[in-house]
């Protein structure tokens, strides 16, 4: 079948990702990437290309560890393509474990990078080995460094509240779309941002959580626990829902109301 297309504008695709599991394959994929790039005249920017290494650590006990060559970290190695492919044949026998040619083919080098927070493109993150462990120190590192900040200058604890609010939750909330974590871990997690919010509005250690979920506009801190953030603001979307222009929305919204008062309603005030 033949297609008549109309191209309304030139497209570059500018960003590319090549995956393998071993280091030789990796050369492999740059090598051909090279020789299409050279082919269609365009400029491989070294300085911008990064080997993320992901398949090849050492074992689960040093995941943030390279495999080590002569004591040095792994770099891939771009080939002269007129070298690697004479006669038109990719020519593999004369490299080794570590390399797909040998060095005197060699023209230049990748830096070796460990991917412990995986890629990102387009705002999302991408890892073909993203494990939770990962995330998990992500999570706790962002808590740490907002905590470290917050120490570091004088900001008062209505500006704080703002900022936890505002900066710190969004944030994790955009990790926690990666993978799911318990309660206790989420509330681990938060437990160092509420001590230190407690202290400095010169509460007591153990007063009572309800109390401090109290709203800022009845004279409380509205500190609430993760769960109820949560909540709450799946309460607000479907508030907006409710609320849409759209008649669509607004009734699917009063829709699913009227089915949860069928099944979980009670005769009797609550």
């Amino acid at each position: 079948t033949h297609l008549s297309l109309r191209c309304a504008s030139t497209l570059f695709i500018d960003d590319c990702q090549y995956y393998s599991t071993t280091k030789r394959g990796t050369e492999i994929r740059l090598a051909i990437c090279s020789l299409f790039f050279e082919f269609f005249a365009i400029q491989f920017n070294v300085s911008k290309t990064f080997v993320l290494g992901n398949l090849w650590f050492k074992g689960p006990a040093d995941i943030f560890n390279f495999e080590y060559s002569n004591g040095e970290v792994w770099r891939a190695w771009l080939f002269n393509t007129d070298q690697i492919f004479a006669n038109g044949i990719l020519h593999l026998e004369f490299g080794d474990d570590e390399h797909i040619g040998p060095l005197a083919w060699k023209v230049a080098e990748l830096p070796a990078l460990p991917n412990t927070s995986g890629t990102r493109y387009l705002g999302v993150q991408y890892s073909p080995n993203f494990l939770g462990v990962n995330i998990e120190n992500d999570l706790r590192n962002i808590v740490f460094d907002f905590l470290a900040k917050l120490k570091s200058v004088p900001v008062s604890l209505q500006n704080i509240m703002y900022l936890v609010n505002g900066v710190l939750l969004p944030k994790i909330e955009y990790k926690l779309l990666l993978t799911s974590f318990s309660d206790h871990f989420i509330t681990d997690l938060f437990n160092p941002i509420r001590i230190f919010i407690i202290k400095k509005a010169r509460l007591h250690p153990r007063i009572n959580r309800c109390l401090l979920a109290i709203p800022a506009e009845l004279g409380g801190l509205g500190l609430t626990s993760w769960r109820d953030h949560m909540y709450t603001k799946r309460l607000e979307l479907f508030h907006r829902l409710l609320q849409s222009p759209h008649a669509l929305l607004s009734g699917l919204a009063r829709a699913l109301l009227e089915q949860a008062q069928l099944k979980f309603a009670s005769v009797s005030s609550v």
